[in-house]
């Protein structure tokens, strides 16, 4: 990718990979049109939905950004004390029809999704949602 910056780009499985058919595809500013059809193509061989995904210069995939956004109000909701972690793992499963709840996959998944680089992940992404200047709740048109 040194070499030739034209040939690179980020591409982001899903977890988990053999059972999950999201991926995401992230190509740099300077990846050839070339190279982002061939890696369209690969995934799509392999069973995989190839989304495109613009990253910018915010780090973190959008699935991920996605998902600590939902944690974070998961989190919150518990820490209020309106429901526990167990109920909205239940309310996940069955209304969502995901395998595992949020907290589930924190809990017992972590280390198949490679737990040690979670800190920096999160912190990097909060770092980027919080200083973005884009970054504010959306309006939610009550005043009027």
């Amino acid at each position: 990718a040194r070499a030739d910056p034209r040939r690179f780009l980020g591409w982001h499985w899903a977890f988990p990979a053999l059972a999950v058919s999201f991926s995401e595809i992230i190509p740099a500013p300077q990846t050839a049109p070339d190279v982002v059809a061939w890696t369209v193509r690969v995934a799509r061989r392999l069973g995989k939905a190839a989304t495109l995904v613009d990253e910018g210069s915010r780090p973190g995939f959008a699935l991920n950004r996605i998902w600590y956004a939902m944690m974070d109000e998961a989190r919150a909701i518990v820490g209020e004390g309106a429901t526990t972690e167990d109920a909205i793992d239940r309310l996940y499963e069955t209304s969502q029809r995901w395998p595992k709840g949020p907290f589930r996959v924190d809990r017992e998944d972590a280390d198949v999704l490679g737990a040690d680089p979670w800190p920096e992940l999160t912190v990097a992404t909060l770092d980027a949602r919080v200083s973005a200047a884009e970054f504010r709740p959306p309006e939610l048109g009550l005043d009027g």
